[in-house]
Formats: C-alpha cells, structure tokens, sequence
C-alpha cells in the first residue's frame, strides 16, 4: 500500500470521486481549484488547505494531515428560500460519499490515505463575479503516513 502525502494527489481524488458519482446528475461542474465565476448551478471546486506533518511514535515515518475543501454553490441568494432545502440535502449526499470512501481508493483500488472523513460543513454566502451564490464548505481531512528521509 503506497500512501500519498501530496496534498494535489488527494485534492485530484476528491475531485474524481465526486465528479464520478454525481456529475451530472447532481451538480453540474466538478472543478480542481476555486473559480471567479460559477456559469451553472450546483457546482463544486475543490482545493488544497493546509498540510501538516508531524513526527509519529517511532520517529521513521511523518503523520500527515491533510485538508481539501469542497465549496458547493447552490444558486443565487435570491433564490435562498427555494434552495435551502435542496442545498442540504444535496450536500448530506457529497458528505456521504466522501465518507464512504475513507482511504480514497485510487483507480486500482488501493488505499491512498489511511483514514479520511468530512469533518466540517460551513453553510454560507460567496460573492463570484458580481452574484452572490448560496454555498456550503465542507471540510475533508485525510490521515495519510510518509517515511522519513523520501
């Protein structure tokens, strides 16, 4: 089992799990890296957060931790009553699956992470473009081990 450390490699991961299971049918556009302007809604972008690494127990491999954000944007604020409903429902449905791939299996099936789980939703409002959009945050946190000295 070969764990990746990279915070682009989980990133790239996030972005094909969700891309395959819910591209098109419930967000229109996956992308890699946030965008100045959101054509369809929802759509989602995922990018790189912080990457810590600390020594482990013995001292010969590093603890990784690396965070991937996932911003959802829903519509426009103007629609906010209508999407409000639909908008949780649609990320419970992200969360899920991010949550039910925990060691983000690379396309041969092998573990890429040692343990990875949504551990934050943040419902909010950000400005692309001149819109306002309804979105959610959602926090991915992988537990990944590289050996020291690689």
């Amino acid at each position: 089992m070969t764990l990746q450390w990279q915070s682009s490699v989980i990133t790239q991961a996030v972005v094909d799990l969700l891309t395959t299971n819910h591209v098109p049918q419930d967000i229109r556009y996956m992308y890699y890296g946030d965008q100045a302007r959101i054509p369809e809604v929802p759509s989602a972008a995922a990018m790189s957060g912080p990457r810590n690494r600390e020594f482990n127990q013995t001292g010969l491999q590093y603890e990784m931790v690396i965070v991937t954000y996932v911003m959802v944007y829903h519509g426009l604020i103007g629609d906010l009553q209508t999407l409000t409903k639909g908008a949780e429902e649609l990320i419970e449905s992200l969360e899920a699956t991010l949550n039910a791939a925990r060691k983000l299996p690379d396309s041969d099936g092998a573990a890429q992470i040692v343990h990875g789980v949504v551990s934050n939703v943040e419902p909010g409002f950000a400005e692309r473009g001149k819109a306002l959009f309804v979105v959610h945050r959602m926090t991915h946190t992988a537990i990944s081990r590289h050996q020291v000295g690689l």
